[in-house]
């Protein structure tokens, strides 16, 4: 059992690899970033702004 363990983990994957893993949660960061901005502006936009 533990042989089969360290056998997957014997080397580093290939860059295409590990880029085509991790793309889906950079992705998800960046639109969940912009999400964000976007409700936080139009939040901010409809404020009635009053001077002082």
């Amino acid at each position: 059992m533990e042989s089969i363990s360290l056998s997957r983990f014997s080397g580093p994957l290939p860059l295409l690899q590990s880029i085509l893993i991790v793309a889906p949660y950079i992705l998800s960061l960046i639109a969940l970033t912009i999400i964000c901005f976007a409700v936080s502006y139009i939040v901010f936009m409809r404020q009635e702004i009053r001077s002082l």
